[in-house]
């Protein structure tokens, strides 16, 4: 009897694959997909990656989904970079906030990045008594 279970792999910057490498990835990917095995690989990258793995193989396009993750709007912004500072239990002064989510423009990767100079910043600036 099968175990009835799958396997999952998830891939960050895929665009950094050689070509070769990302080619023997779908290639692979492909015939576990014929065979009907249950593996499902999630990928994330760049924007330019549907266009490597076309470029890897011709046919890669049918094979795949792309799902585009643009900039958050405010709201999401907001709780993506607040949430966590509250579960550690401090606060954004409400000046700074303003301007990350000016500057970072609700882009994911900026907001992921600026807050965490700012959390590594701040924790430098504590005074910890014993």
């Amino acid at each position: 009897m099968a175990a009835q279970k799958g396997v999952l792999f998830t891939i960050d910057e895929l665009q950094y694959l050689s070509r070769d490498e990302l080619s023997a990835l779908i290639v692979g990917l492909h015939r576990v997909s014929q065979l009907g095995l249950p593996f499902l690989v999630a990928g994330a990258g760049l924007p330019s990656l549907p266009g490597l793995v076309g470029e890897a193989r011709s046919y890669a396009e049918r094979l795949f989904s792309f799902v585009e993750i643009g900039s958050l709007n405010r709201d999401d912004a907001l709780v993506a970079i607040v949430e966590p500072v509250q579960k550690e239990g401090a606060e954004w002064q409400s000046e700074a906030l303003e301007r990350l989510l000016e500057h970072s423009e609700g882009y994911p990767y900026f907001l992921q990045e600026f807050g965490k100079q700012a959390w590594n910043a701040s924790r430098q600036s504590i005074v910890r008594w014993s």
